[in-house]
């Protein structure tokens, strides 16, 4: 049932159809980044729901639970994380911005727009 359903190429998950070489890089790091976000974005949504129904209170509950400080181990995992997938998707970004710049090459025959070190007018 759901192969009669494919077309065969990845889901564009909402960009239009590439129709540059520049674009297909462009369409493989949005459909990257949108995998993660989904990754990323059920696995916090599974730890609300866990915590909210798992810490929910009873009605025999009376008192506080126990409340705890300086986790360190938790609070460097739940700091560095978020920093390490950002990184992540930042040199991603950076690969695919340094490879549509050099596959595309913009020519002016105007003066005022020619770079004086590239000298690329025409």
């Amino acid at each position: 049932m759901a192969a009669g359903c494919s077309s065969g190429s990845p889901p564009r998950f909402g960009m239009p159809a590439p129709a540059t070489k520049q674009a297909h890089s462009t369409l493989h790091l949005w459909q990257g980044i949108f995998i993660t976000a989904l990754v990323v974005g059920t696995l916090v949504w599974g730890l609300i729901l866990w915590s909210v129904f798992r810490y929910r209170k009873r009605p025999t509950d009376d008192e506080l639970p126990p409340q705890t400080h300086y986790r360190i181990p938790w609070e460097v995992a739940y700091t560095a994380a978020p920093i390490v997938i950002v990184a992540i998707i930042f040199a991603f970004t950076v690969r695919t911005e340094n490879k549509v710049d050099r596959s595309s090459v913009i020519r002016t025959a105007h003066p005022r727009w020619c770079s004086r070190r590239a000298r690329r007018c025409a």
